[in-house]
């Protein structure tokens, strides 16, 4: 006769679900889709506790694993905080970008440049053009007249204009 190997004693069952009351690590593992090393940390976390025999009480560790993975998570504080933003941001102006709203810092120079460029143009031409209208201006008034748009015009360029 060949001996047969002894089998391990069933698990106690809960009579009201025919569900075992507590299980291995293993098995809670598998069941939660988790490592035992997790339910190991949620152990020392105090998210999930063992038994005195070692093992889990399968309800109440089910009930506390979704608890768990169902509560609010705490939002990041500190550097982390900073580095989502920055990444948020960077974000943002990358679709800014795309969309066609943001004009690179070179163009907008060189059109107010150009802006600029005419603006004195025509304020500097103001006294020939108003001597060409009113003949009646002596060549000194043409002289002080030029001599007044140039200085507002050196006045608001030293100014940072």
């Amino acid at each position: 006769m060949t001996a047969t190997p002894a089998k391990a004693p069933p698990e106690p069952v809960e009579a009201s679900s025919g569900l075992p009351g507590e299980v291995s690590v293993d098995v809670l593992a598998d069941l939660l889709g988790v490592s035992p090393r997790t339910l190991g940390k949620w152990v020392d976390a105090g998210i999930i506790r063992r038994s005195a025999r070692g093992r889990f009480p399968l309800r109440e560790s089910l009930r506390a694993a979704f608890a768990h993975a169902q509560a609010p998570k705490a939002a990041p504080t500190g550097d982390k905080a900073r580095l989502l933003a920055a990444q948020a941001e960077k974000v943002e102006l990358a679709n800014a970008a795309k969309r066609g709203e943001l004009v690179p810092r070179v163009t907008v120079a060189r059109e107010w440049a150009d802006m600029l460029g005419q603006v004195r143009a025509s304020m500097l031409a103001v006294p020939s053009r108003f001597h060409a209208r009113r003949g009646s201006l002596t060549p000194g008034d043409i002289a002080e007249l030029d001599r007044v748009i140039r200085d507002a015009l050196e006045e608001q360029a030293n100014d940072g204009i």
